[in-house]
């Protein structure tokens, strides 16, 4: 399976207080199917997003994170913004209609189901 990445490196937009980032992707093979586990610290379940078009799996992922200082008398909250898109090409043995995802603490599973001939 090949990874084909939108964003190779972490970036930040000064202005927008948004951050770039990479997950790590582990990728396991089976004879039955493909297992894919993305970390994504920070990241809710319902921050992901997952499309297929055009046998690709386009996985993406955007949360804020609240930032609060309280020192004496002065109080600032501020918000940034994490986000990330990964594209995965996917071979032609796939059954997109038996896609699994589960998430467990911040690791997105999905299980990529091969068709058997």
């Amino acid at each position: 399976m090949t990874d084909v990445l939108k964003n190779d490196i972490a970036q930040t937009n000064l202005l927008s207080k948004e951050r770039v980032c990479v997950p790590l992707v582990k990728i396991k093979r089976s004879e039955w199917a493909f297992e894919l586990k993305i970390v994504a610290p920070g990241i809710r379940k319902e921050d992901f997003s997952l499309e297929i078009a055009n046998g690709v799996m386009i996985v993406q992922g955007r949360t804020a994170i609240i930032l609060e200082t309280n020192m004496a008398m002065q109080y600032s909250k501020a918000y940034e913004y994490i986000s990330f898109s990964r594209e995965f090409l996917l071979p032609q043995n796939v059954d997109v209609s038996k896609i699994e995802v589960s998430y467990d603490y911040e690791i997105l599973e999905v299980h990529l189901h091969r068709v058997q001939h």
